[in-house]
């Protein structure tokens, strides 16, 4: 049956709000073709204070922190929000300009302004082909209207004024860690030790005009290691192996610093660190106190006014990068494991809601909408004892599953797959080492494994201990089917009621992604590239399972490098090679040989071709209008229903896709939010289709956003809806404006009528 649903618009552009509700029932989620990141703030990298908030960078974002009277306010910035670029290296902050400056692990380089965000972007260095090698940078050293960029080539300088680069030292191969001025001097300190150019008219672009520090400059032997420079209150400070060395200038030395150990109460005539070598300087937001950071869980405080030396430790941390000092006095920490804030209140880690780590290997989402994900890296061969667990979003926060957080998930390692089930709150998640939990909501139900499950799982042969989850998937009765990589019977299912079966394959070995076509055949794609269907026959009678090996000799395969199998709304099984996909959609016939499957032949960008030929295709996923979206190593696929028509591509050059090489993909057929993972992260992008409802509602249905104001120009979507409803907009006296149909159960409205108004 076809629905028809009217609904009538009263002069939109006359509707005024205060502002768009993006709450209930959509939740935190953007407009229709609108992008959101989903990054992990679980990691810091660098830290810098600014005149009116602080900044914390991750591995691929950007934490903003404005302290108010007594609360912060966060902010984030990455590449959705306008950064250029992902993978920060070094911040500095430059106070004349209020500028912050931003430099990528590739040489990238972004000025964001304090006050309006706005960011402008400086890629001289990454598209500087003559740059043989590395290009990334280690640190800034910013003052007035000048920058200079220490990288893994050399010293690079900016002039800020006409954004212009000036000299450029390198450094015949060795890295520059650091980099600072006295005067009209410049210092840095590079894989080669410690070096001053001099600011007297030589010709620094010349880097055997620059003079290395030694024994004759007062260091105490020249060969050190020095990876930290710092100029403040017009001295300058240096870091040679695990003591801060002072520069006088009057005596053309470096001097030792003589200091109080507060920790141990002595007198030293050096400041030093013992065992702790140290790796960065930083200084109060006044200038008076200078933090120096080590290559471990400790940094120390150094008050020049007199002259007292603090140790700070950090018994859970996992690697301190810098100490910045705030303008109210609060510590921000940059830390491996997270963002840790000193202040009146004592030390606390600060880390925002966010998922556990920026790396995801496998996603699902379930009947409710809610995202699950699991990280543990996986390559069919090696344990990685990972302990991340795995993590869920529902739209408003994440929750994280490990064994700090659920006593059950102790010995839970190396969680490598997920699989929801869709008519119930179910979620099955497997493990390269550990087995299968079972969660219904965010309620463990049971942790399943060779030891616990008759019939059902087993250790991998050799290894009885570690029994490898591999694929998830569940059939039309509720019942959850596994495949268990390395075990002699490695084709399991839990039963609805509980109990357990498993199944000898002839095409063991390695077993991953697995799923269930309209007929109830498993399709089961091997580590190796084989691709096997699977009958299990009577589930209680031993020796009528049958089992059929695809290859591309066999069938329209286009390769034998299968690397994902998927079944649409319509139970044809979508498969995925190095080489495109194949469609199969077969009865009795694919156990005699004769569903070879198919590849379309398509025509995008007026070249015949088949379909994603040359693609390699690594995840499929269907949306509520049965559309298939597809990850490949160069971007991502939005394909009709029959693959026919390619609808979108998406890749780094036109959307704020992170990374062209997407692993998976997952689609949440309450929303419409489609989410890719990459190997830069999580993104999401709110898509056109949802799942249809099988009878009208009125009371369902809604439309996003509500109301619309003068000035919003995007999408208008009428969601809850039947599906594939017939959807006619009329104005309030009834006459037709737009006519369109349901996406699964989303129209989309460009909020014009029919002659452009």
């Amino acid at each position: 049956m076809r629905w028809i649903i009217y609904i009538w618009v009263a002069h939109f552009a006359m509707q005024a709000a205060a502002q768009i509700d993006y709450g209930s029932p959509i939740g935190n989620l953007p407009p229709v073709g609108k992008w959101q990141s989903f990054l992990s703030y679980h990691s810091a990298l660098d830290a810098v204070a600014g005149d009116s908030a602080s900044y914390i960078a991750s591995p691929l974002g950007l934490m903003e922190i404005i302290p108010r009277e007594n609360y912060n306010e966060y902010y984030f910035h990455n590449k959705i929000t306008g950064l250029s670029d992902m993978g920060i290296a070094a911040l500095a902050y430059n106070r004349e300009r209020n500028w912050l400056i931003i430099g990528y692990s590739n040489g990238n380089i972004d000025l964001m302004n304090a006050r309006t965000n706005a960011v402008i972007n400086l890629p001289a260095i990454v598209q500087n082909t003559n740059i043989v090698g590395s290009k990334a940078i280690r640190h800034i050293y910013t003052k007035a209207d000048i920058a200079y960029f220490s990288c893994d080539f050399g010293l690079v300088e900016l002039d800020l004024t006409t954004r212009d680069f000036g000299r450029t030292t390198f450094t015949q191969g060795g890295t520059v860690w650091a980099s600072t001025m006295l005067g009209e001097d410049v210092y840095m300190s590079t894989n080669a030790g410690l070096y001053r150019g001099r600011g007297d008219g030589r010709n620094l672009q010349d880097f055997g005009q620059w003079e290395r520090q030694g024994v004759a400059e007062g260091l105490p032997t020249d060969d050190y290691d020095t990876q930290a420079l710092l100029t403040t209150q017009n001295k300058l400070y240096a870091c040679v192996n695990d003591t801060l060395f002072q520069w006088e200038a009057t005596a053309e030395a470096w001097q030792h610093l003589p200091v109080f150990d507060e920790i141990n109460s002595r007198a030293q005539t050096a400041c030093y660190t013992e065992t702790y070598p140290m790796k960065r300087l930083s200084a109060s937001y006044t200038g008076e106190v200078v933090y120096i950071m080590s290559d471990n869980n400790a940094f120390f405080q150094l008050n020049l006014g007199n002259s007292n030396l603090y140790k700070n430790f950090f018994s859970d941390a996992g690697g301190i990068r810098n100490v910045a000092s705030a303008s109210n006095g609060a510590l921000w920490i940059a830390d491996l494991q997270g963002a840790y804030r000193f202040d009146f209140a004592g030390l606390q880690r600060d880390i925002p809601n966010s998922p556990k780590s920026d790396r995801v290997t496998s996603m699902t989402v379930d009947n409710l909408g809610v995202l699950w994900c699991t990280s543990a890296p996986l390559n069919y061969q090696d344990y990685f004892f990972d302990p991340t667990g795995f993590f869920r979003f529902d739209r408003e926060s994440w929750l994280n599953f490990n064994g700090g957080s659920f006593a059950e998930l102790t010995e839970f390692r190396d969680a490598i797959t997920v699989a929801a089930n869709p008519r119930r709150r179910e979620v099955m998640v497997g493990s390269f080492m550990d087995g299968l939990v079972h969660l219904r909501g965010d309620s463990i139900v049971g942790v399943y494994n060779q030891s616990n499950t008759t019939d059902g799982l087993q250790g991998v042969v050799g290894d009885e201990q570690r029994a490898r989850v591999t694929g998830i998937t569940f059939d039309a009765d509720n019942n959850c089917w596994l495949t268990n990589s390395l075990a002699t019977r490695g084709i399991v299912v839990r039963l609805n009621d509980g109990t357990w079966r498993n199944f000898a394959s002839p095409y063991s070995g390695r077993l991953g992604d697995i799923a269930v076509d309209r007929n109830g055949y498993k399709w089961v794609v091997q580590e190796s590239g084989n691709l096997v269907v699977f009958d299990e026959g009577e589930m209680d009678e031993d020796g009528d399972e049958r089992y059929y090996l695809y290859t591309s000799s066999n069938s329209e395969l286009g390769s034998n490098v299968v690397l994902c199998a998927h079944a649409d709304l319509n139970g044809s099984v979508w498969v995925g090679t190095d080489n495109g996909l194949t469609i199969f959609s077969c009865g009795e016939s694919l156990f005699e040989g004769q569903c070879r499957g198919s590849r379309p032949v398509v025509n995008p960008d007026n070249f015949l071709g088949r379909l994603l030929e040359g693609e390699s295709v690594n995840d499929i996923a269907t949306d509520g209008a049965n559309r298939k979206w597809i990850a490949t190593n160069n971007g991502v696929f939005l394909l009709s229903d029959d693959g026919y028509e390619r609808i979108e591509y998406f890749n780094i050059g036109n959307s704020p896709l992170p990374d062209n090489r997407v692993s998976k993909v997952a689609v949440c057929g309450v929303t419409g939010m489609v989410y890719f993972a990459t190997e830069r992260g999580l993104v999401g992008y709110r898509g056109e289709a949802t799942n249809g409802r099988a009878v009208a509602d009125k009371n369902e249905a809604y439309a996003f956003p509500n109301p619309v104001r003068p000035e919003y120009e995007g999408s208008v979507s009428i969601t809850n809806l039947p599906t594939d409803a017939n959807v006619k907009i009329t104005d309030i006296n009834g006459g037709l404006v737009h006519e369109t149909y349901a996406l699964g159960g989303q129209a989309v409205w460009n909020g014009y009528d029919y002659t452009g108004r």
